[in-house]
């Protein structure tokens, strides 16, 4: 259940996805384990790093859920989605959030993405259970992880190579051009080797 497609310019972040999976399969005492929040500047992408993980490791998991952390509503909205999908049939919003994480706290394996967390608090009674192939990806602007309760990874602008490459291949220039690299360093410094502004 995700309504992005997959981003084909997705660039640079090959170390980060790693990790990401690497961080989901560790056990460690005294760890958020399975719960990662992925935080750094507006535009930064920190999105399309959760929907290009999830495209790189669909077959591992069963099931996968994207929702909205923008605001209460459209948290509550999405999970009324996640009921649907899974056949949980109620009219109560909140049995409706309590069914559905009960359904999740019963399954074995899936993600939950959770997206534009920046209000930590609208999360509170809204987080599953984690466990070794039940995970919980957000995306936050907020680096304070830990009052999600999250482990926190950052994400951060792109290596000024990475950037260059991106805006390259983003115009459809050659990449190994040395005069157009010169012209891409110009440009990728003044956007700050932002992903969004590239």
């Amino acid at each position: 259940m995700v309504s992005y497609s997959k981003n084909e310019w997705f660039y640079g972040r090959d170390e980060l996805l790693s990790d990401l999976f690497r961080k989901f399969q560790e056990k460690r005492e005294h760890c958020y384990n399975n719960r990662l929040a992925l935080y750094g500047l507006g535009g930064v992408g920190k999105t399309q790093t959760a929907l290009a993980y999830i495209y790189a490791k669909r077959e591992f998991y069963v099931s996968i859920f994207w929702i909205s952390g923008v605001n209460e509503t459209t948290l509550r909205s999405d999970f009324r989605r996640i009921a649907k999908c899974v056949g949980i049939d109620t009219p109560d919003a909140d049995d409706c959030i309590v069914r559905v994480l009960a359904w999740l706290n019963q399954q074995t394996n899936w993600l939950l993405v959770v997206d534009n967390l920046d209000e930590i608090e609208i999360i509170d009674g809204f987080l599953p259970d984690n466990d070794l192939k039940k995970h919980t990806l957000i995306t936050t602007r907020n680096p304070n992880a830990d009052g999600i309760p999250a482990e926190g990874l950052e994400v951060r602008v792109l290596t000024q190579k990475n950037a260059m490459d991106l805006l390259l291949l983003r115009a459809k220039l050659p990449v190994d051009s040395e005069i157009l690299r010169i012209e891409a360093k110009k440009i990728v410094i003044k956007l700050g080797c932002l992903p969004l502004a590239i």
